[in-house]
């Protein structure tokens, strides 16, 4: 189960709408401000995975584009008028 919205409640508790990314169900919790905070590093940290996921994607795909770049370069497929507007 993974928070998806939270509110304080008090100065102790939180209530947190949780949804589980496998089945899709959802549920209300009220907890603690130390359980709240196991939610949130573990938050960071899935948040981080997807971070570093996206770029090493996103240089992946650079590093494509670049490379059918250097290649149109070299077999002279690119000349000035490519860049006219």
């Amino acid at each position: 189960m993974w928070p998806i919205a939270w509110e304080t409640d008090g100065d102790e508790h939180w209530l947190i709408e949780l949804r589980c990314g496998e089945c899709g169900i959802w549920r209300e919790a009220r907890v603690t401000n130390e359980e709240a905070k196991s939610f949130d590093l573990a938050l960071n940290d899935h948040t981080d995975q997807i971070r570093r996921a996206l770029d090493r994607i996103d240089r992946e795909r650079m590093e494509a584009e670049l490379d059918v770049l250097v290649g149109a370069l070299e077999y002279d497929l690119i000349d000035p008028a490519d860049f006219a507007r």
